[in-house]
């Protein structure tokens, strides 16, 4: 084989193996963003639940640290 075949292939090899190499990355990046599109409502919903949580047991908290009569209907978030 000639030597001038064999650079030509080792070029060619080098840029066919860069260019799946940027494509598979560019593939996997998109893919994690389209992932993480789709969890971030879910993701809001739950801050937001978590949010009323704190809120509802720091009123029930306060609540019991004034009166010592339990009102547990009061103090709990009503479910949509």
């Amino acid at each position: 084989m000639d030597i001038a075949y064999l650079s030509t292939l080792s070029a060619l090899a080098g840029s066919a193996v860069g260019g799946l190499t940027s494509g598979v990355a560019t593939w996997l990046s998109q893919r994690v963003q389209a992932r993480e599109n789709q969890l971030a409502p879910e993701m809001a919903r739950q801050d937001d639940l978590y949010k009323e949580f704190i809120a509802a047991a720091s009123k029930a908290y306060g609540e019991a640290i004034v009166s010592n009569e339990p009102n547990v209907q009061d103090s709990l978030p009503s479910t949509p």
